[in-house]
C-alpha cells in the first residue's frame, strides 16, 4: 500500500521491505518536522514495525536522535490508549528503546527517554536483561560510566527523572549485578564507581553463588581482580565479610583463585 501526503511525498513504503514506513526513516535520519506531520495525519504509524519489528520509536533511539524521541514519545502518549509503552516499545528480542539507546551508548537518549518514560529504567527485554546490563556488556567506547549515571539517576534518589530508577542490583536472569557484569567485562573504572556508590555490592553473589570477584577471575582480568580486593580492603567492611569477598566459594565449590588458575 503506498498513501501520499500533499504535494505527492510518499506517507507509506512497501511494509515488506527492512526500512518499513516512511516514518521509521524519518526517525531514523532525525526529521523531526517530517515525523510530527506524518503522526499528525496517520498516529498508527507510531505503532507500526518493519520486518525487523522495530517501531520508529526503536529506529530513532538506535541512531541515538533524542530530538526526535523527545517528539515521539509526546505523540505516542497523546495518541495511542492501552499500556501505549508495552504496546510500541517492544521489540522481537523484548528490547525497548531505551535497552537499544544505552547499549549503543547514545547518553542524550538515554537521558530523554528516562526523563520521558521512567519506568523503562527497570525493564528488561525477553533475555530478562535490563538496559544496564546491556550498555556495560556492548560498551567498547568508554561512555559506559555516563549511561550508568544517566540510567541509576547519578546517586540522587530521584536522579534525572521522577520514577524509579535502574537498579544497579539484580539485572540478569542468573541475578547476577551490574557489579558481576563490570568485573566479568573488566571495566575497572565502573567497578570502582559502583562500590563507591554501594559496597555491599562486594559480597553480592548470583544464582551459582559467584562473587564479582569470581566474574572477574573467570574471564581473566586481572586488573578487575585487583580493583576489586583493593576497593574491599579499603571499605571498612568487617573481616568475616572481607574473607567472602575474597575467598568465598561458589556452588562448584571454587574460590576465584581456582578460577585464575584454569586461565
Amino acid at each position: 500500500m503506498r498513501e501520499r501526503l500533499d504535494g505527492g511525498i510518499v506517507m507509506r513504503t512497501n511494509p515488506s521491505k527492512d526500512e518499513g514506513w516512511l516514518l521509521h526513516i524519518a526517525a531514523g535520519e532525525g526529521h523531526c518536522n517530517l515525523i510530527t506531520e506524518l503522526c499528525v495525519r496517520d498516529s498508527t504509524l507510531l505503532s507500526s514495525v518493519n520486518s525487523w519489528l522495530d517501531t520508529p520509536l526503536h529506529s530513532a533511539a538506535r541512531s541515538g536522535h533524542a530530538d526526535v524521541i523527545d517528539a515521539v514519545v509526546p505523540l505516542a502518549i497523546s495518541s495511542v490508549e492501552l499500556d501505549w509503552l508495552r504496546e510500541i516499545d517492544r521489540w522481537r528480542h523484548g528490547d525497548t528503546a531505551l535497552h537499544l539507546a544505552a547499549s549503543h551508548g547514545h547518553g542524550e537518549a538515554v537521558e530523554v527517554l528516562t526523563k520521558l518514560a521512567p519506568e523503562l529504567a527497570e525493564d528488561v527485554n525477553g533475555a530478562a536483561v535490563s538496559p544496564l546490563y546491556l550498555a556495560v556488556l556492548t560498551d567498547e567506547r568508554g561512555w559506559t560510566e555516563e549511561v550508568v549515571r544517566l540510567l541509576t539517576g547519578g546517586g540522587d534518589p530521584r536522579g534525572i527523572h521522577p520514577g524509579p530508577c535502574c537498579t544497579t542490583g539484580e539485572v540478569t536472569a542468573e541475578r547476577s549485578t551490574l557489579l558481576h557484569i563490570a568485573a566479568g567485562e573488566g571495566r575497572c573504572s565502573l567497578i570502582t564507581e559502583l562500590c563507591l556508590r554501594d559496597s555491599t555490592l562486594l559480597s553480592s553473589v548470583n544464582s551459582s553463588l559467584d562473587t564479582p570477584l569470581h566474574s572477574a577471575a573467570r574471564s581473566g582480568h586481572a586488573h578487575a581482580v585487583k580493583a576489586i580486593v583493593r576497593l574491599a580492603r579499603s571499605s571498612s567492611v568487617e573481616e568475616d565479610r572481607l574473607r567472602e569477598i575474597v575467598a568465598g566459594r561458589n556452588s562448584a565449590g571454587d574460590t576465584a583463585l581456582h578460577l585464575a588458575a584454569r586461565q
